[in-house]
């Protein structure tokens, strides 16, 4: 069963925890399912252009060139912390 982003980012305990907003963490759960900006500001029920700025710092914060270097990124920031907690 796959953690939500949510979840694991609000109770990792990790400096990674405090690396994101709460929406931040929103606009991320939709990038790893795919989904494009339009959609995600529709179902975040925000402007396209907050949507572009959230992945514009979430982009900034992980050092990545693209979206898709982000949802890499992140689930691979996931596949550590769904680690940490079976430890």
């Amino acid at each position: 069963m796959p953690i939500s982003v949510m979840s694991s980012f609000q109770n990792a305990g990790h400096d990674e925890s405090q690396l994101f907003t709460s929406r931040q963490i929103m606009v991320i759960e939709a990038l790893r399912r795919g989904k494009a900006n339009k959609q995600i500001a529709y179902e975040l029920g925000m402007c396209e252009s907050t949507v572009k700025a959230h992945i514009r710092h979430i982009m900034r914060k992980l050092k990545a060139r693209n979206r898709t270097e982000v949802a890499m990124m992140v689930s691979s920031l996931f596949e550590r912390l769904e680690h940490d907690r079976a430890d």
